[in-house]
């Protein structure tokens, strides 16, 4: 299993478990790793730019803060891990692959992304930037949405049924043959101004 220092001297890895690494802050750019497990790791503040991860998994770890500019994330699971304040619309959008499970996500900006197709299980996603992504087939199970922002967003065929605490504006996003509950729909009636009345009242 790779030590810290080991990780901070080699700039490939394949196939490598690192566990319990402190690389909080730690300038980790420009390296290369596939088919790795980063488990109960703190990579708060860590400095991934120009890193390139391929079928790579992050269990238990602390990412808030983490700089990802031109990283490549590619088949990239994130499972139980914090990630607050991490900007992942300066990511290379080419072959872009992630999901994440159990995840808690704060504040974070996924503008403009391609993210058809990507996973979001029993995470608790809050305040976080969603505008003009594209997020066709995307599946929000079991998953709350609290104050995150959807604006010309393409939702086309995403999986909201489970999903919780979302403002999703259909006059503004592209919603067609989109999921949603019956208390989910009822929420996107309220921005076209009527009334729903039970049967038999007047």
């Amino acid at each position: 299993m790779p030590e810290i220092t080991e990780f901070l001297a080699n700039q490939e890895f394949d196939d490598s478990h690192f566990q319990q690494l402190a690389a909080s802050g730690l300038n980790c750019e420009g390296r290369r790793f596939t088919e790795c497990l980063f488990e109960a790791s703190d990579f708060s503040g860590a400095y991934f730019s120009d890193s390139r991860f391929s079928e790579c998994t992050f269990t238990r770890c602390n990412l808030s803060l983490a700089k990802l500019s031109n990283c490549k994330l590619q088949q990239v699971v994130f499972e139980d891990c914090k990630l607050a304040g991490v900007d992942f619309s300066i990511c290379d959008s080419l072959m872009l692959s992630v999901s994440f499970n159990r995840c808690q996500i704060k504040s974070c900006n996924f503008s403009g992304l391609p993210l058809q197709d990507t996973r979001f299980h029993e995470c608790t996603v809050v305040e976080c930037d969603f505008v003009e992504s594209n997020l066709t087939a995307v599946q929000f199970s079991e998953t709350s949405l609290a104050g995150c922002l959807f604006h010309k967003t393409k939702l086309k065929g995403a999986d909201l049924a489970t999903a919780s605490d979302f403002d999703i504006n259909p006059l503004e996003n592209d919603i067609r043959k989109a999921k949603f509950s019956v208390m989910g729909a009822h929420s996107l009636l309220r921005y076209f101004e009527i009334e729903i009345q039970p049967p038999g009242d007047s």
